[in-house]
Parts: C-alpha cells; sequence; structure tokens
C-alpha cells in the first residue's frame, strides 16, 4: 500500500503519532505488564519498543489508508449519483453522525457498546475496532458483542411485533 498522493504532512505526522502512541500502549501492556521483555532476552528496551513501534505502524497505517481508500469511494459515488464533482455538504455529515449517535444512546446505556457500533457502522473491522479500544479485547469479543447486540435487538423487535 503506496503513500496516497494526496496526503498532506500533517496526515503523515498524525501515522506517526498514532503509530507510537499505540506502540507505547502495546509496549506498556506486553512488555511492561506481562514481562515479555527481559534484559538476557537479547534485545534491549529500546530496540524492544522500536520493534513494537513497527508493528504498531503497520497497524496504523493499514487502519488509515483503509478509511481513506472508504472516504474516496464514498466521494467517488456521491459524485456520480450527483453528476458533479462536489463533495457531500458539511452539514448533512453532521446531521447524520448526530442522527446516529442519538439512536444508539437511545439503544444501548453501556458507552462502550455504543462506540462498538459506531465503528462497526463507519466500516471498521472487528480487528481494528478491538486495536481501538486498546483494552485488550480481541477482534472475536468484538464480533460477538455485535452479535448479541444484534440479537437484542431481533428480540426487541418480535416483542414490540407481539405487543401490537
Amino acid at each position: 500500500m503506496p503513500i496516497p498522493a494526496t496526503w498532506t504532512k500533517e496526515d503523515l505526522e498524525e501515522v506517526v503519532q498514532d503509530t507510537v502512541a499505540r506502540a507505547v500502549v502495546i509496549f506498556e501492556r506486553d512488555a511492561l505488564r506481562a514481562g515479555r521483555w527481559r534484559t538476557d532476552g537479547g534485545a534491549s528496551l529500546a530496540t524492544y519498543f522500536i520493534g513494537t513501534c513497527l508493528f504498531a505502524f503497520a497497524e496504523v497505517y493499514r487502519r488509515r489508508f483503509n478509511s481513506w481508500r472508504r472516504q474516496q469511494a464514498m466521494e467517488t459515488a456521491v459524485a456520480r449519483e450527483s453528476g458533479q464533482g462536489d463533495l457531500p455538504d458539511v452539514a448533512d455529515t453532521v446531521v447524520e453522525h448526530e442522527t446516529v449517535m442519538a439512536f444508539l444512546a437511545s439503544t444501548s446505556p453501556d458507552p462502550r457498546l455504543r462506540l462498538v457500533i459506531y465503528l462497526h457502522y463507519e466500516g471498521h473491522t472487528h480487528a481494528e475496532i478491538a486495536a481501538t479500544l486498546a483494552d485488550g479485547t480481541t477482534a472475536r469479543a468484538v464480533e460477538a458483542m455485535l452479535y448479541r447486540y444484534r440479537k437484542q435487538l431481533a428480540q426487541e423487535g418480535r416483542e414490540r411485533r407481539d405487543d401490537r
């Protein structure tokens, strides 16, 4: 995946900052708390951290590139449908976002679940959502959360139909 030509210096700086931030979380969790780095393990603490940064970079870059690609596809589809090259109206985007957030607030009191649902709605993979949570949640656990949520919605829908 090459760096998109449309990315600015600020976009690249964000990738770097997100990489280091993600690496610090992983490093603290794996190397320090879980004890995967040891003084007799062959790598210095700095070398171990740089390796963690490399793995974090792959994850951060892939997530950002996929997000950029989805955005490009959306803009292309919108331009094709409207017959113009215009971007979607910012007000429409904000209203859509607020509508989704209000709906999520009404369906789940759990802010963590609302975040998972929102990220899923935005098109993120289970692995990307788990990485965003950064609390040890696995992609499989995210999948299970979404499954239970859909099951709950289906049950509530059946109960509403039965009440009629």
